[in-house]
């Protein structure tokens, strides 16, 4: 039985914070997006609606309630995303996706996938690559019960 501890997880935690700072600073650069902002814009496109109430949302991204509130409103003003009335229930709001939004998580996702290019796949060999992907597939996908 393989076992990992506290110095793996210290380092594994290390690589994964590096290459999100990779993938951000692409994402300043180019898109004037944060990677949470990618995130979010993901998970609205992936939804069924393509809208997403802010509490199955904040469950996504593992926000705080005001941490979410700032990302949208930011994304809102961008005109990115917009808020929408829930029918079922009208006292509640959900965000989706502008024709803007959709334009531009198009072109962050292009950013994003090159950065991960030169943060990983340029540095793993296509074994290790392959390994890292099938490895970490049960741990990312999301739990959407």
């Amino acid at each position: 039985m393989s076992k990992i501890d506290t110095s793996d997880w210290q380092r594994l935690s290390f690589s994964v914070g590096e290459v999100n700072r990779t993938v951000e600073v692409a994402l300043r650069a180019e898109c004037d997006l944060w990677l949470t902002d990618l995130e979010l814009l993901t998970a609205i496109l992936q939804s069924k609606e393509r809208s997403l109430r802010m509490g199955e949302l904040r469950d996504l991204l593992l926000l705080t309630p005001s941490g979410l509130t700032r990302v949208v409103d930011r994304l809102v003003r961008r005109k990115l995303l917009r808020r929408v009335t829930v029918s079922v229930d009208k006292r509640g709001s959900a965000v989706a996706m502008t024709p803007l939004g959709f334009a531009t998580y198009l072109r962050a996702k292009e950013v994003c996938d090159l950065a991960l290019q030169s943060a990983l796949a340029d540095k793993l060999s296509g074994t290790q690559l392959r390994t890292l992907i099938r490895t970490l597939q049960p741990a990312t996908t999301p739990n959407r019960t």
